[in-house]
């Protein structure tokens, strides 16, 4: 469940600091901490993970996000069409 929350949270992340991607690859997590702790973290338990999703990023937990996430990155490697009808 996990890698599919976590998909659908880095869009609200980058919306708010585009840096994040540049500063994560020399290492540097403190603005992604930051972010995490003011949306996520703070409400520990307090929310069902459905709850959390809708409150982080303003829609329902769903999986084209990691879907689309899973396409990039191994779509060339393993030769996958471009896009496929979910539905």
């Amino acid at each position: 469940m996990l890698p599919l929350l976590e998909s659908q949270a880095i869009l609200p992340r980058l919306v708010a600091h585009p840096e994040i991607p540049t500063k994560m690859a020399v290492g540097e997590f403190s603005t992604l901490h930051a972010w995490l702790r003011e949306h996520l973290y703070q409400h520990g338990r307090k929310f069902k993970p459905y709850e959390l999703v809708q409150r982080t990023t303003g829609g329902p937990m769903s999986t084209k996000p990691y879907i689309a996430y899973l396409r990039a990155k191994y779509g060339e490697l393993y030769h996958l069409p471009s896009s496929i009808n979910l539905a």
